[in-house]
């Protein structure tokens, strides 16, 4: 059996419009065509290469209520991927979630339309792919606020340290109770959408939606996982090598803050114990 083949891209962002002007024959944002094009690339790699498994680790749009047009080209692309029968998982970042509870997310339409081969995952859960290339298990967890903990009436009177210690502990607590129950024959990887306390962090500083928290790599980096795919941060970086604990990076650079940071995506290629990975650079502007 071949290795299970994972493209893995993050933070899109469709909806930056910095430094960016009307294209008066499309009537869309300059900035916004450049993150579209940058996801055309991304998508037409996936389906050209054969990809087994898209992982989306959130951050679709810039704010949680994207505009129509906005939510129009984005599902255009993950249609494109359905169609091509690729397994996709929307993974839901901090920008994709209301602070409202009870509030759909900007990726809500995916689940409510059972849309075959898209996975939106608004919560910590398992995902058992059977692909072409062999089976494939997936711990898939979403961004986690901090700022909604802090309105539960049981961390009412705790401090802010307090409140990240115990979040720390419930994520924790996840990620290894999802790990026990694994098939230990299995390729297993994990896919979060948070920042990690030894990442590099930069323009999404300024676009953070609540109160951010980082998490120790220790609770990633664990020897039962094959790769571990993140999102939040738009610097893309390996924080570790065994296991891959890899963040893609944004699409495109948001600022002249990312001027000289090179944009693009993974290609990992996993089998149990033995993963393989390729940073693949796109045209950003």
């Amino acid at each position: 059996m071949s290795k299970i083949k994972i493209l893995h891209t993050a933070d899109i962002h469709i909806g930056i419009e910095n430094y960016g002007y009307i294209n008066p024959n499309t009537g869309i944002n300059s900035r916004m065509e450049d993150f579209l094009r940058s996801f055309d690339i991304i998508i037409d790699h996936a389906i050209n290469h054969n990809v087994d498994v898209v992982i989306f680790a959130g951050d679709a749009f810039k704010v949680q209520s994207p505009t129509s047009t906005q939510q129009r080209e984005f599902a255009k692309r993950v249609y494109r991927l359905a169609q091509a029968k690729i397994p996709t998982i929307l993974l839901a970042g901090n920008h994709d979630l209301s602070n409202k509870y009870g509030e759909a997310t900007s990726m809500d339409v995916y689940g409510t339309l059972e849309v075959d081969n898209v996975y939106v995952i608004e919560k910590p859960q398992s995902i058992y792919l059977k692909t072409k290339n062999g089976d494939l298990q997936i711990i898939a967890i979403p961004y986690i606020s901090k700022s909604a903990l802090l309105t539960n009436e049981e961390y009412r009177l705790k401090t802010f340290e307090e409140v990240e210690r115990i979040l720390v502990e419930k994520i924790d607590n996840i990620i290894t109770s999802q790990v026990i129950k694994a098939n230990k024959e299995i390729p297993l990887l994990l896919t979060f959408h948070i920042g990690v306390d030894q990442a590099q962090i930069g323009a999404e500083k300024d676009l953070m939606v609540g109160k951010s928290f980082s998490v120790p790599l220790a609770i990633l980096a664990r020897k039962d996982l094959d790769y571990v795919a993140l999102g939040h941060i738009h610097k893309h970086q390996v924080l570790c090598k065994n296991p891959p604990v890899i963040y893609p990076g944004s699409i495109e650079r948001v600022d002249f803050g990312e001027e000289k940071e090179d944009k693009g995506f993974i290609i990992a290629e996993i089998e149990k114990g033995n993963t393989t990975y390729e940073f693949i650079k796109l045209p950003a502007r």
